[in-house]
């Protein structure tokens, strides 16, 4: 897959892929390893990330396959084109998998707080204002029973609001929805796991894929004709003066 071609015209250089790229077993190899939290956005993530391999080994095929009828610059203009193309196409792809994924990590997080019971009978703020009053320890006591007996209004008044309003920061706040979370529903703890892990690879791929452009279309090979090109019609335009 990475043979340069030449058919005469200058070298191209070597297109040296990532692993995100060159396989395209990312997909299988993500819902795999999720198997256990089957989901439509892991398949639509996997599928993504499939697309993006399948697209740059597709897109090498050509650029290496040059047709003997073809100039190299005619060539390397068509790949240049097709890139451009599928870049575009891409693009598209992958911000409509961060859509998807987005909206289910939020679907995840309405999902965990019914798992844990959340409930606002109208308590909220007294709750918490015997929070603040607590000493750290007491208050941590209080919201770990509360975890372990899922007590949705207690739950719902720290978990549910602004971190200060009950004396904590939002890295206590977010450890504890991760624990009362993984204590009651870990499934979707793994879920979410999947989700950002797959995401998080599917835009590297991207990344990658937009990274190499120039080397993919041969942008210095193609400057070497346009400056011949230039030369060329510099030459021609000092024929036609009198």
């Amino acid at each position: 897959m990475n043979d340069y071609t030449n058919l005469g015209g200058f070298p191209l250089p070597k297109v040296e892929g990532s692993d995100l790229l060159n396989s395209t077993k990312w997909g299988e190899s993500l819902l795999n390893e999720f198997k256990k939290s089957p989901d439509s956005t892991l398949d639509a993530i996997a599928s993504c990330h499939d697309e993006i391999s399948r697209s740059w080994r597709s897109l090498l095929a050509v650029r290496n396959s040059q047709d003997p009828l073809k100039t190299q610059l005619a060539h390397l203009n068509d790949v240049t084109s097709q890139y451009e193309r599928t870049q575009k196409r891409l693009a598209d792809r992958i911000t409509q998998a961060e859509e998807k994924a987005q909206e289910r990590l939020r679907g995840i997080e309405a999902d965990a707080k019914r798992a844990l019971g959340f409930k606002d009978n109208g308590n909220s703020a007294e709750i918490r204002a015997v929070l603040r009053g607590m000493t750290e320890k007491k208050r941590y006591e209080l919201i770990n029973d509360a975890i372990e007996n899922r007590d949705g209004e207690i739950l719902h008044a720290v978990l549910g609001s602004h971190p200060s309003l009950s004396g904590l920061t939002k890295a206590n706040l977010d450890a504890l929805m991760h624990q009362a979370t993984r204590r009651h529903a870990p499934e979707l703890l793994e879920l979410k796991r999947g989700i950002e892990k797959g995401i998080t690879r599917a835009k590297d791929a991207f990344i990658h894929f937009m990274e190499h452009d120039d080397v993919m279309t041969a942008a210095e090979v193609r400057q070497r004709y346009a400056a011949q090109q230039a030369a060329a019609d510099a030459a021609r335009a000092r024929l036609d003066q009198p």
